[in-house]
């Protein structure tokens, strides 16, 4: 088994890409039902993968394709299918062990699994022998699993999980980002969808700097094609206080609270302060 796994694995480093090696082909599709397959492009010495939507027949352009960048996909992917298998309960539930042994053998196997995912030489093959098929929206991925993968002696049927996303436009690239490991509710009806855009592109902007530590801001900022002061912005609104993110999420903020407010704020560096300058409604 962990030889079969190896060869579904990613090719070692220096060998030429192929995209039947990407970990979601043949079981991605876009929010319009449109399969997408792997692609590549290289600036200089470095390469970026993605996923894009196949165009199939004379009305393919219809609808814009979809590209999104293949790195943060798969990320999202492994994060919640482990997730999953580390949780004793809902493996259970799932598969619908109710017998001692039965519970044993299936959370044993779903740990063989989750330490798999997490090994880069195995997390490939093993991510393929889960999942049957993903289904990306503009705030979701939605993964289809094989019970059958978890526990072979189970009745053929599908575990279908979500692990919510924000997909942005950002540094003229599309980028998914996971703004909170929990779930994430449905849009509530005073959610301002701008405020949440510019949290998730903030978080973004953090990860490009974690990506980047020999570089300055600056630096990073023109390789993107930003400009300092933004990129600066946007860094200072990812470390802002976690209640101020959930009620943006939650759609509970006050109406002051807008993107323009946010991005324009001489934020204090502590999270009460914040809170007391974002979170409190002024007194009539």
């Amino acid at each position: 088994m962990q030889a079969k796994l190896h060869a579904k694995g990613p090719n070692t480093k220096g060998q030429q890409y192929r995209r039947s090696e990407a970990m979601l082909v043949s079981i991605l599709y876009d929010g319009h039902g449109r399969r997408m397959t792997p692609s590549q492009t290289n600036k200089g010495a470095k390469r970026y993968r993605y996923y894009t939507t196949q165009k199939l027949g004379p009305d393919s352009d219809a609808i814009p394709a979809w590209r999104v960048p293949a790195h943060d996909l798969e990320q999202i992917v492994v994060n919640r299918l482990v997730a999953f298998l580390t949780n004793a309960n809902k493996v259970c539930d799932a598969i619908g062990a109710t017998e001692p042994s039965h519970i044993q053998r299936a959370t044993a196997e779903a740990s063989r699994l989750a330490s798999l995912l997490d090994s880069s030489s195995t997390r490939t093959g093993a991510a393929r022998m889960l999942l049957e098929r993903l289904d990306l929206t503009d705030t979701a991925v939605n993964l289809k699993l094989r019970t059958e993968s978890i526990d072979p002696a189970a009745q053929p049927a599908s575990i279908t999980l979500t692990a919510p996303i924000v997909r942005i436009k950002m540094y003229k690239e599309a980028r998914l980002v996971v703004l909170s490991p929990a779930a994430r509710p449905a849009a509530a009806p005073q959610r301002d969808e701008r405020l949440v855009q510019l949290l998730a592109e903030a978080f973004a902007t953090r990860d490009l700097l974690f990506a980047n530590p020999r570089l300055t801001i600056k630096d990073i900022a023109q390789q993107h094609g930003m400009c300092r002061k933004r990129f600066a912005q946007l860094l200072r609104i990812s470390w802002l206080d976690p209640d101020i993110i959930r009620a943006a999420l939650g759609g509970k903020q006050p109406a002051s609270l807008t993107a323009r407010r946010l991005i324009t704020a001489e934020l204090p560096a502590a999270w009460q302060a914040q809170h007391a300058m974002l979170l409190q409604q002024p007194s009539a």
